[in-house]
């Protein structure tokens, strides 16, 4: 049995990071996020580097992906509106509508 392909979001956050290290064994991961992790990522999972508050980055991203878990976004309340605006709201917005589009079978996301 092949191992699902999971498209993780945040994936040099914290909790990003702790999910992908927990769960490697179990899946193949594209990870993705704005900035590198400070973590190594072995074969056969990759890492990508892109802005998901960018309709085009979030549909080429999702295009062949069966399943989203998306931990992007800035987890603090006192966060000004101007950062949360592309990094919460379009992002997610962007995702669903590419997924939505695509053969994404499974959405999932905190906040």
């Amino acid at each position: 049995m092949s191992k699902r392909t999971i498209l993780l979001t945040g994936a040099s956050g914290r909790i990003g990071r702790t999910f992908f290290l927990a769960m490697q064994d179990r899946y193949i991961f594209t990870l993705v996020d704005q900035k590198h992790p400070d973590y190594h990522i072995p074969a056969p999972h990759c890492f990508i580097l892109a802005d998901l508050s960018n309709p085009s980055a979030a549909e080429d991203l999702v295009s062949d992906v069966e399943n989203i878990i998306h931990l992007a976004g800035i987890p603090y309340a006192n966060a000004e509106f101007e950062d949360l605006l592309p990094a919460n709201i379009l992002t997610i917005n962007y995702l669903l509508q590419a997924a939505a589009k695509s053969q994404c079978r499974r959405f999932i996301f905190a906040k």
